[in-house]
């Protein structure tokens, strides 16, 4: 499926909006940019689930709760950026502090906007957190 010019435009306003989310602690504009329905996930790992309506909310703030003032990614290259219609797939490098401790990881993120730029469903894989 294509991604039409302003489609793009959503996607990548979503996909800037984490990063400053992360490198300077400005979460509340990304938490924003999501429709009041959407599809929140974490397909692998210790909090692996999908979650729908409230309970995405509930899954998505408590998931924002959990990072520390101080958690910030202080340096980070994006490998890949993949646009399929509404879709975006981000696969990065970084390293920074989690939990108040140094970590170097790697994650993929998925995001789907509908036509007014609003996140509708949320994906994120993490791998070499904590090295």
């Amino acid at each position: 499926m294509s991604t039409t010019p302003e489609l793009k435009a959503h996607l990548d306003r979503a996909v800037d909006l984490f990063d400053q989310a992360w490198k300077r602690g400005a979460w509340q504009p990304f938490i924003d940019q999501f429709a009041s329905e959407f599809v929140f996930e974490f397909p692998v790992g210790e909090k692996a689930g999908r979650w729908y309506g409230v309970e995405a909310v509930e899954k998505r703030d408590a998931w924002r709760q959990t990072h520390e003032p101080s958690d910030r990614i202080v340096d980070t290259g994006e490998d890949l950026r993949l646009y399929d219609g509404h879709w975006v797939v981000v696969c990065d490098h970084s390293r920074g502090t989690l939990g108040g401790r140094p970590y170097q990881g790697t994650e993929t993120v998925m995001m789907k906007v509908d036509e007014e730029g609003r996140i509708v469903e949320y994906r994120e894989f993490l791998g070499g957190l904590g090295r």
